[in-house]
């Protein structure tokens, strides 16, 4: 089976959060660990007054225009994994994102001009964070303890940054810049300790190509020519990127359909191997449904996880060993596994059947 091209990057594309700009101004979008609700800390925190019965999993609705995120905010919401905020926040206030511990991605809108004091405080899992042209100031400990943050990039000027912004933010690799402004940050005190992660939009571009380039040949064996052509597409429209926040995204969404479509192929490899030469309609049937939801799926873990379970499922249908299919099982369990028993097809074959104590035979399949 196979999916349209489109179809797949439209659904890659769907992991990053939507924009401000294609959301209602009196709601926020959020998506969690659980698949749950996430309650706000601070639920004053708005400037306006949030919707009980309106919100739902994913969305928080408020009576009115939300015009900051305000002090605390978010505080401690560990289930919070990625959040667009709409395109009339002004202030993301001190404390907003304070040790939100699986938040990975989030939308800062152009329309927000300051972020306080500890706003993203021991965000750990966060990687990348764009700060689009109106900020002008960044207070004291903004993003520290951002653990695995790799990449900051700032649409436009310098903002007025307080102290230790990026403090114990260790794996810190890029802040990017646009070309005209890279002495301005450089030369800015506050950002002494990083002045030698501060890179031109430029620069990024060409390394952001090599790295992509780099994955594409490493799993080369796994993409399909179209895949090929999509991500040469995602390095033109790299190249064609006019701030450092949007060549941030393109570079993470096309190592992300690289990692997506390689662990699809891999998956399919191992099912379409499992099945080879089988003719139940069932077994087919149920190896289909796995790799229908594979390709539905934009998490390589989730990829891993549905292949092992249907792997797993199908790995002893006795019945095979009987009618002619017992090649198609040779390569199921392990003799760690437990005692093996040999089973003889119809076709004279002969496999090792291991693990074999949970698996009842019938009078006539016995005798056979």
């Amino acid at each position: 089976m196979k999916k349209s091209l489109l179809t797949i990057i439209a659904a890659l594309c769907c992991t990053v959060m939507a924009n401000a700009e294609s959301i209602p101004t009196n709601e926020i979008w959020y998506t969690s660990t659980d698949g749950r609700k996430v309650e706000p800390y601070n639920k004053e925190a708005f400037g306006a007054d949030i919707n009980e019965s309106g919100s739902i999993v994913g969305i928080i609705r408020f009576s009115f225009t939300v015009i900051s995120i305000g002090k605390d905010a978010f505080k401690d919401c560990n289930t919070l994994a990625s959040i667009t905020l709409p395109s009339y926040v002004k202030s993301i206030g001190a404390n907003a994102f304070y040790n939100c511990k699986s938040l990975v991605s989030i939308s800062i809108p152009n329309s927000v001009e300051s972020i306080g004091s500890n706003a993203f405080c021991g965000c750990e899992s966060l990687t990348s964070i764009n700060i689009p042209v109106p900020v002008k100031s960044i207070e004291n400990m903004a993003f520290s303890c951002c653990y695995n943050l790799t990449t900051v990039s700032f649409d436009g000027i310098a903002p007025t940054f307080g102290n230790g912004v990026f403090f114990s933010s260790n794996n810190l690799k890029y802040i990017v810049v646009q070309n005209s402004q890279v002495d301005n940050y450089k030369n800015n005190g506050a950002l002494s300790a990083f002045a030698d992660k501060i890179i031109s939009l430029s620069e990024f571009k060409s390394i952001a190509e090599g790295e992509i380039n780099k994955l594409k040949e490493s799993a080369s064996s796994l993409l399909s020519n179209d895949d090929k052509t999509a991500i040469s597409q995602y390095i033109s429209n790299l190249m064609s990127a006019t701030t450092p926040g949007s060549a941030v995204a393109i570079k993470e969404e096309a190592l992300a359909f690289i990692h997506h479509r390689a662990a699809v192929a891999a998956a399919f490899a191992e099912i379409d191997a499992l099945i080879s030469g089988v003719t139940d309609e069932e077994i087919l049937s149920k190896a289909q449904t796995a790799k229908n939801q594979i390709l539905n799926t934009d998490k390589p873990e989730v990829i891993n996880s549905i292949k092992e379970a249907v792997l797993n499922e199908l790995k002893i249908p006795v019945k095979y060993f009987n009618s002619g299919k017992s090649s198609a099982l040779g390569t199921m369990g392990t003799e760690q596994e437990g005692p093996a028993v040999e089973v003889k097809g119809k076709d004279g074959s002969t496999v090792k059947l291991y693990n074999i104590e949970n698996v009842k035979f019938s009078k006539e399949e016995t005798q056979k």
